[in-house]
């Protein structure tokens, strides 16, 4: 009877577990595999910002509150280059991280409601305040310091291909432009300072 017992249990909190996972799309979940980020969104144009060695080894153009100009790269700020890379052509630029964002597409509304509870949708994020923030709090700069960072910008090249083109299966010519992205700096953020708020 006992052994009964506990295996109802177990199966009742395992389905609940499931169930849960299922509801709140938690893929990491390993007996719940469903494809759960197969939303298709269409597209006229893909636009793809093409790594640099140099851009990445010179970094970031930043401005500090005194005016001066330095470049920070991932060895100043003691990051893998790969997350350096994640934040010089994805972040500065507003892209999400793709998981983040294809996680909150084609929700029902109640799914939706359930979901953003806990995990806001990464489009309300503020990428000038995330990146303006790691970069400072990397090396030790504080608001009130004169070599506090207010302005970081990077430069890439961005290359757009037409989703006509690439269906017609011949040689695509991409659009190639330079493209720059700035973060800036703004002064309501400091009562966000001292907090664990990213």
């Amino acid at each position: 009877m006992q052994t009964r017992l506990s295996a109802s249990r177990f199966l009742i909190v395992f389905f609940a577990a499931t169930l849960a996972a299922i509801v709140f799309r938690i893929d990491n979940w390993p007996l719940t595999w469903v494809p759960m980020y197969a939303a298709y969104l269409p597209v006229d144009e893909v636009r793809v910002r093409v790594w640099d060695k140099q851009e990445i080894r010179q970094g970031f153009l930043v401005t500090t509150r005194d005016g001066r100009t330095e470049w920070i790269n991932h060895e100043r700020l003691n990051i893998p280059r790969t997350k350096f890379i994640r934040l010089y052509y994805e972040r500065i630029h507003g892209a999400v991280p793709p998981k983040d964002e294809q996680s909150h597409i084609a929700l029902s509304p109640p799914n939706r409601w359930l979901r953003e509870l806990f995990d806001p949708h990464p489009s309300v994020n503020q990428w000038d305040w995330r990146v303006l923030r790691s970069l400072n709090k990397s090396l030790g700069r504080e608001p009130g310091d004169a070599d506090f960072i207010v302005s970081a910008q990077a430069t890439a090249l961005q290359r757009s291909f037409s989703i006509a083109d690439l269906n017609d299966g011949g040689g695509v010519q991409p659009r190639e432009e330079r493209v720059v992205a700035t973060a800036t700096w703004n002064e309501a953020w400091i009562s966000r300072w001292g907090s664990d708020d990213i």
